[in-house]
C-alpha cells in the first residue's frame, strides 16, 4: 500500500488500501480496493476498483467497483452493481447502503437472489 497526502481538504490518496473497521463486541469489517481517496482526514473515503467489504467471522462479503464509506456513521454506500454474499445466499443489486455497525444492508434496485440452503 502507498499513501500520498494532499493538504487541500486534508486529503490522502491511497493505493491498494486495506482498512479494518473495529466494532466493540462485533466481528471486524475489512475494506480493500485498488485505490481510495480519504477526505477531511478520513471522515469520508471513496474506494475505487475491485472493492471488497468482508467480515471474516461471519463469511459476509460485498463486491462492487465504487464505494463511499462515511467513518463517523459507519455507513457504506454504492450506486453501482453490488454482489452480496453470505452463507447460503448470493444477492445482486444495483446500489446499496450498508450500516455496518447495525448489521443492516439496504438494496436499492434491481435486486435478485440465489439461495443455497445448507444441508441439515
Amino acid at each position: 500500500p502507498q499513501m500520498q497526502h494532499i493538504p487541500a481538504n486534508n486529503t490522502h490518496q491511497l493505493k491498494s488500501p486495506k482498512i479494518l473497521i473495529k466494532q466493540g463486541g462485533q466481528p471486524d469489517w475489512k475494506i480493500e480496493a485498488n485505490h481510495a481517496t480519504a477526505i477531511h482526514g478520513g471522515e469520508k473515503i471513496n474506494f475505487l476498483g475491485h472493492v471488497v467489504v468482508h467480515q471474516d467471522e461471519k463469511g459476509n462479503s460485498l463486491n462492487t467497483e465504487k464505494l463511499t464509506y462515511y467513518t463517523n456513521e459507519k455507513l457504506a454506500i454504492s450506486l453501482t452493481h453490488v454482489l452480496f454474499k453470505q452463507p447460503g445466499s448470493i444477492v445482486h443489486s444495483k446500489g446499496m447502503r450498508a450500516y455496518l455497525d447495525k448489521k443492516h444492508i439496504q438494496l436499492l434496485s434491481q435486486s435478485h437472489a440465489t439461495f443455497e440452503p445448507h444441508d441439515a
